[in-house]
């Protein structure tokens, strides 16, 4: 056989087992609830021309963009770190500096000047400084619009369209408006060691949440009414992680999603009750499908990722597993997305 062939054989081959296997492995609690394969593409594929409304992705050395009907159009490959965006995508090295930042087509946006790591994301761009106590934020161009600094080295961070907040190893927890001012600055104590391990802002509501301390760790939810900032709901949680930890609003803010000690933990905020459920491994990314009410949680134990199928508020309706270097999972309208190391696949979830 001459190498051509037997390269599109083994290409062929690895599609197939991992659409067979992602359909066998499935253990579905719900069978009204089926994953029907769509198509896949692998990273070994030559990227067409980039459309608007391309779905960002990272994957192992890998970033890029694909096409919801089935089209790589766009791939970069990186020695050391990565961030990228639905409108933007860099990559820098351990001494970023002048770091040059680029639109999904490749087109130059801009150059971050200062020394630092870039996040981009889907509502605002920052540079987290060197020493690990401070951040930027940044404008369309890579400038920056404002900036804080503390003596504690930032522990834990998100942002939302109006704002970000900020954990701190000391036990601090800051949230900003766009224009740099303090909504507020707290430290919420009540665990014997102060840190902040997750946090998240919400879209609406006015809420915020994070996972604080170690031992006696908890589990706190934060409502700013009228400029008065107050706990409105607060848990201690079963036994203790000692990393950062994944702390993430719903859609429309009515539950926080954190991974604690045992798998998954859901917190209503309207009720201001919870319900934990066991999950094997780390929880990496959750998805939400409004369409078909339900949400999808990507997890990680050693070597093997697991993807778990829920409807809401909290029903486990499937399961399965598989083996891999890298993965990642994107929900779209009724489509679900799995990146299986260098193979990307589309999967309609249908009652």
């Amino acid at each position: 056989m001459n190498p051509r062939k037997k390269k599109a054989l083994i290409i062929f081959s690895c599609f197939l087992f991992i659409i067979l296997y992602l359909i066998f492995a499935a253990a579905p609690i719900d069978s009204t609830f089926k994953l029907n394969s769509k198509w896949s593409i692998s990273l070994t594929d030559t990227p067409v021309a980039y459309e608007d409304g391309g779905i960002p992705f990272k994957t192992g050395q890998f970033l890029g963009y694909f096409s919801r009907e089935g089209s790589l159009t766009a791939l970069t490959s990186f020695p050391y770190m990565a961030s990228i965006s639905k409108d933007a995508w860099t990559t820098y090295v351990a001494d970023a500096e002048q770091t040059p930042f680029y639109a999904p087509d490749g087109t130059l946006l801009g150059t971050i000047k200062e020394a630092g790591f870039p996040w981009l994301t889907n509502k605002g761009n920052y540079l987290f400084l060197p020493g690990g106590t401070g951040f930027d934020k940044l404008d369309q161009y890579g400038n920056s619009l404002w900036r804080y600094e503390d003596i504690s080295p930032i522990t834990a961070f998100s942002n939302s369209s109006d704002g970000c907040i900020v954990g701190f190893a000391d036990g601090k927890l800051v949230t900003f408006k766009n224009d740099g001012t303090i909504d507020y600055s707290i430290y919420p104590a009540g665990s014997d060691y102060q840190i902040i391990l997750g946090v998240d802002i919400s879209e609406q509501n006015g809420l915020t949440a994070c996972v604080c301390g170690i031992d006696r760790q908890r589990f706190i939810l934060f409502k700013n009414t009228d400029g008065q900032n107050k706990i409105i709901y607060h848990e201690y949680l079963e036994n203790n992680l000692r990393e950062q930890t994944f702390v993430k609003f719903s859609q429309n803010s009515d539950k926080v999603f954190i991974n604690d000690y045992a798998g998954l933990g859901i917190i209503d905020c309207k009720t201001l009750t919870s319900k934990h459920i066991p999950l094997d491994g780390k929880i990496i990314a959750i998805e939400e499908q409004p369409e078909n009410n339900m949400f999808f949680v990507l997890t990680k134990h050693n070597g093997s990722y697991s993807v778990y199928l829920f409807e809401n508020p909290s029903a486990k309706v499937g399961c399965f597993s598989f083996e891999a270097s890298n993965a990642f999972i994107t929900a779209d309208g009724s489509d679900l997305f799995i990146g299986v190391d260098s193979t990307i696949s589309k999967f309609e979830v249908t009652k």
